[in-house]
């Protein structure tokens, strides 16, 4: 009779332990690397909705958009579209800095970010008198690295603003 006195695990033991561990240790990390993502693709889209809601309020308030349409872009075949890409798009967010008429400002400057002497910067952390000349964008939800601005484009027809992400043109 030969008994064995086992102390220990055998080598294919602690390799079938070790690589069950490496499968759902892929897994989770694809679901935590994908719901990062999620989280920054909705980040960008609060921002859009924030940046259509202060251009919508200061027109309510004022009775006039907070750009000149006649220095947005437009297609000469079309002149019910116009346009601010990529960093034009100072054109529009300019006036929503500033306190007027003892009104608040419009933009809430802790969600929204610029490019400010060459590095990327929230809002709120510009000195208020530089924010007035910087365009508004967003770190790419996929590459951090990367920098894009919004386009901001205005129908003259629906008298309707919508602000987007990179349409191509942008950058």
């Amino acid at each position: 009779m030969n008994i064995r006195n086992k102390k220990g695990f055998t080598i294919l033991e602690l390799l079938v332990v070790i690589s069950i561990i490496a499968i759902v240790a892929t897994l989770a990390t694809g679901a935590a690397i994908k719901a990062l993502h999620q989280v920054r693709e909705r980040r960008i889209d609060g921002m859009i909705t924030i940046l259509e809601t202060a251009i919508n309020t200061y027109r309510v308030d004022t009775g006039e958009w907070p750009f000149k349409i006649s220095e947005l872009s437009h297609n000469a075949s079309d002149n019910t579209k116009y346009w601010a890409h990529g960093k034009n798009n100072k054109l529009v967010f300019s006036d929503l800095y500033e306190i007027k008429d003892g009104n608040k400002g419009y933009l809430d400057g802790s969600g929204l970010f610029a490019i400010y002497q060459g590095g990327r910067k929230r809002l709120n952390e510009v000195p208020k008198g530089s924010r007035r000349n910087l365009p508004l964008g967003y770190p790419d939800p996929k590459d951090q690295s990367i920098f894009r601005y919004f386009c901001v484009e205005y129908n003259s027809l629906t008298q309707n603003v919508q602000v987007r992400r990179n349409c191509g043109s942008c950058d």
